[in-house]
């Protein structure tokens, strides 16, 4: 089951960060993308994939979500690995 946060929508550039327990690093790197992709680009979102974390990852990740409006978070329930997290997006296809 996945479950998403904040509608993903057409933008000029959208980063996605699969995530698996990053509660320690989680924050400051949402914090530098939005930062450096404000800096760069009007329309940009981050899209953080939770894949299945057991530590605080997706409650940070959707703390970040709230605070800013670019940021999208997909959550699996269960780890998939990095290869389904990308052909989620069709990138690996």
């Amino acid at each position: 089951m996945m479950w998403t946060m904040n509608k993903i929508q057409d933008k000029t550039i959208s980063v996605v960060m699969p995530v698996y327990n990053e509660e320690e690093n989680l924050n400051n790197a949402i914090d530098e993308l939005v930062r450096n992709l404000g800096a760069r680009f009007s329309d940009y979102e981050i899209i953080v994939v939770d894949d299945g974390s057991t530590d605080r990852s997706l409650e940070i990740a959707k703390a970040a979500a709230v605070q800013h409006f670019t940021v999208r978070i997909i959550c699996h329930e269960k780890n998939f690995s990095f290869y389904l997290v990308c052909t989620s997006f069709g990138t690996l296809e």
